[in-house]
């Protein structure tokens, strides 16, 4: 059964259709990519399913309840986590507690009340960073932890935005462009890491990308949208000799 259901979405700005009649799933487990020519309608969609936007028809059901019934705020307590194509870092924060930002729907006092030292919240707060540093651990990038994030490369602070996402120990992970301005030894590295985190956690993965083979390694399903329509969706190996693909995304680069 598919954890996640898009079904029938459609969604228009000011009379310029930016999803039209899109239909989808992502089974457990799985890695799905989501890609297309800019303006496809891909981070729309995404911006659906975390409620950021309201679709004009359609439904959207993870884990048999309605996400079209649920506040933005409600989303990472439903097990979706997400990063976005434009980073959204707080500037004035250390690495280690923008991602604590992730953790803080999950704390008794939330995050302001364990920053207020509030009853009970410091023995969360200092789990919840011990956490978060063995997150940055894993990821290999530990010793930026209290670092400001303003001050560090595009390259580490792409990777703490998806440390952020994954502290909430997510079921599955939306990831906007995660690899947009890195160097193609931080995209490997990526890959591997992104490879065994979903081995020991187990989530699903929801992935909008442009370098094509970044998208063959990592996932087992490709959809392929242009104009706000599915124009294919199939294994890698298919998608990239698709005519329509071709024409559309591939032959554009």
């Amino acid at each position: 059964m598919a954890q996640l259901d898009v079904k029938n979405l459609s969604i228009s700005f000011e009379g310029l259709t930016a999803v039209n009649n899109l239909t989808f799933s992502v089974e457990p487990e799985s890695i799905i990519g989501l890609i297309g020519p800019n303006g496809a309608g891909k981070t729309t969609v995404l911006n659906c399913i975390t409620r950021f936007y309201e679709p004009d028809q359609g439904e959207i059901e993870f884990a048999n309840v309605n996400v079209l019934a649920l506040r933005t705020n409600q989303i990472i307590g439903l097990g979706i986590a997400r990063t976005f194509q434009n980073m959204e870092l707080f500037s004035g924060l250390n690495a280690i507690d923008n991602i604590l930002v992730g953790k803080h729907m999950f704390l008794k006092a939330g995050f302001f009340g364990s920053a207020l030292k509030f009853s009970g919240a410091s023995k969360a707060e200092e789990e919840s960073k011990k956490e978060a540093y063995e997150m940055m651990a894993f990821l290999g990038i530990a010793q930026w932890a209290h670092h400001n994030v303003g001050d560090l490369p595009f390259g580490i602070r792409k990777m703490i935005e998806i440390a952020r996402a994954l502290i909430s120990k997510p079921k599955l992970l939306l990831l906007d462009e995660p690899t947009a301005g890195m160097m193609p030894h931080e995209k490997a590295v990526l890959h591997e890491q992104i490879k065994r985190l979903r081995g020991e956690m187990g989530f699903s993965i929801l992935l909008i990308e442009h370098d094509i083979s970044f998208v063959t390694k990592m996932c087992q399903q490709v959809l392929v949208m242009n104009f706000g329509e599915e124009i294919a969706l199939g294994p890698p190996h298919e998608i990239v000799n698709h005519p329509e693909v071709i024409s559309a995304y591939i032959g554009e680069e």
